[in-house]
């Protein structure tokens, strides 16, 4: 069975894992910098403008707002690469650790942050760049530990509904 993984998370969690590691594609590995982001490789810290190489072994994000950031990397390189794969289903694990405050992601997300990193993540298997047919998606929730993660989770549920019209057609039968 062929498979993709792309994955956004912080390296400082668990960054011998090498075995994790080594099933991830595309790895974009965050290291958070006060309140700022930092992409890395496994064994350097950078800070200076993006590199616009996808090819290059390290890319490089400057400190910015952890939102700005952290969906400008996610809007940056998911898209092009459900096109370059061309999946026949998307799983997609929406942890919602990433929110600011959480004691395990420290991504510092904010909420509306979350609201948009999935909406990224729908629109680039549905609203494609290439036009071709929508990509079906899984959507699994994971990590968070907070209590007010079930209310961003459900913001982000009746938001995507929202915006890609799920409710209105059962509403109107």
């Amino acid at each position: 069975m062929d498979y993709y993984v792309f994955d956004m998370y912080n390296a400082t969690i668990f960054p011998n894992d090498t075995v994790s590691k080594g099933a991830i594609d595309r790895d974009i590995s965050l290291v958070p910098n006060d309140q700022a982001i930092v992409l890395c490789d496994t064994d350097e810290r950078f800070e200076g403008a993006i590199a616009d190489t996808s090819d290059s072994p390290v890319e490089r994000l400057g400190r910015m707002d952890c939102d700005d950031g952290y969906l400008g990397l996610l809007s940056h390189y998911l898209p092009s690469t459900v096109e370059q794969y061309e999946p026949h289903l998307v799983i997609y694990n929406a942890g919602t650790d990433v929110l600011d405050g959480d004691p395990l992601g420290g991504l510092s997300l904010t909420p509306q942050g979350v609201l948009a990193r999935d909406e990224i993540v729908f629109s680039s298997a549905l609203d494609r760049l290439s036009k071709k047919d929508p990509i079906p998606i899984l959507m699994v929730l994971s990590g968070g530990y907070q209590r007010a993660n079930a209310e961003v989770i459900s913001s982000s549920i009746e938001n995507l509904g929202r915006k890609f019209e799920w409710f209105s057609h059962a509403a109107s039968q």
